[in-house]
C-alpha cells in the first residue's frame, strides 16, 4: 500500500513473475535478425532455446530448414520441407513472397517435360536456377563475403552462355559435337582451330566466343564488353577461393554484378521477374 507515493512499511508482498514469455519474445527477435541476415544454422540453434512458445518454435524450425536448403541450392529438399500453409498462417503479410518462392521451387524441381508441372515450367527451370544463384550471390554480398559472391557471379555468367547454347542451338558446351556446330553453320576456319578429340569441353570464354561465331546477341554483348569482362574474370581467378591469393572487394563485386545482370536480361526478358520470385522474405 502507498500513502501518496511512499510505500507503507509492512504492507509489501512478494509475488512470482513468469519471465519465460519475455525471454521468448527477446529470443524470437534475435531469431528474426538471424533469418534476415541469412544465418540459418545459427538461427536454428536459437530456435531450440525457445522455452514457452511451442507453436512458434515449430514453425520457426520449419522456416529455417526450408530456407537453409534453398540457400544451399538443395532445391529438392527445400521444397520437401516448405510448409507454405504454416508459413502464411504465422506471417500473413509475407504470403505473396512465400507463394512466389514455392512456385519457383516447384519449377526448379521439374525433372522432365512430362512432369505434372508441364513442359512450360520445365522450359523455365534453368532460368529460375540462374535467378536463384544471382540472389545467392547478392546474399553473400550483403554479408560482406565478396569472394563467395564473386564465385557465384562467375558461375552465373558461365551458366548464361550454357543455357543460350543449349536452348537456341542444341549445343552442350561440356561435350561439343562438331557435327552440331556444322549444322549451326559455324565456319570451317573456326572449327579448324578447335582441338578435336573424343570429348571437347568449352569454358566460359570459349562459350561466349562461340556465341559470337553464331551471331547471337550474347556473343555480340561479349565482343562489345570483352575488355571489361576479361578484367572482371581476373577478380574471380585471383580470388583465394579460385586460383589466387587475393580477396575481392565490394567495388569488384558491383562491377561483376553489373555485367552479369546485363547478360542475364539479354538471356530472357523476364529475368527480373525470376529474380524477384527467388528472393527470400524479410521477417518484421
Amino acid at each position: 500500500k502507498r500513502q501518496t507515493v511512499i510505500v507503507v512499511k509492512g504492507t509489501e508482498a512478494c509475488g512470482a513473475q513468469n519471465l519465460y514469455q519475455v525471454y521468448d519474445e527477446l529470443m524470437i527477435n534475435k531469431i528474426k535478425d538471424l533469418f534476415n541476415n541469412n544465418r540459418f544454422e545459427a538461427g536454428k540453434v536459437l530456435v531450440d532455446e525457445i522455452i514457452d512458445t511451442n507453436e512458434d518454435k515449430e514453425v520457426f524450425s520449419k522456416l529455417f530448414d526450408a530456407y537453409y536448403y534453398f540457400d544451399s541450392v538443395n532445391h529438392e529438399k527445400a521444397l520437401e520441407v516448405f510448409d507454405i500453409k504454416e508459413f502464411q498462417k504465422a506471417w500473413p503479410d509475407l504470403t505473396k513472397q512465400f507463394q512466389l518462392n514455392i512456385k519457383a521451387l516447384n519449377i526448379m524441381n521439374t525433372f522432365n517435360q512430362n512432369s505434372s508441372n508441364g513442359p512450360a515450367e520445365h522450359n523455365l527451370k534453368k532460368y529460375y536456377m540462374l535467378a536463384s544463384i544471382l540472389n545467392n550471390a547478392r546474399r553473400r554480398e550483403d554479408e560482406n563475403k565478396f569472394d563467395d559472391a564473386v564465385a557465384r557471379l562467375y558461375r552465373s555468367l558461365e551458366l548464361i552462355a550454357q543455357i543460350r547454347l543449349s536452348k537456341e542451338y542444341g549445343i552442350d558446351s561440356s561435350n561439343i559435337d562438331i557435327d552440331v556446330l556444322r549444322q549451326n553453320n559455324v565456319d570451317e576456319d573456326y572449327l579448324s582451330e578447335i582441338n578435336i578429340s573424343d570429348e571437347i569441353k568449352f569454358g566460359l570464354t570459349a562459350d561466349y566466343e562461340l556465341l559470337a561465331k553464331l551471331n547471337d546477341e550474347l556473343g555480340d554483348f561479349y565482343l562489345e564488353n570483352k575488355n571489361q569482362i576479361r578484367n572482371i574474370l581476373k577478380f574471380r581467378n585471383n580470388s583465394i577461393l579460385a586460383h589466387g591469393f587475393d580477396s575481392c572487394s565490394k567495388k569488384e563485386y558491383d562491377e561483376f554484378s553489373g555485367i552479369v545482370l546485363k547478360a542475364a536480361n539479354l538471356l530472357h526478358n523476364d529475368m527480373e521477374k525470376f529474380i524477384e520470385e527467388t528472393k527470400f522474405p524479410i521477417l518484421l
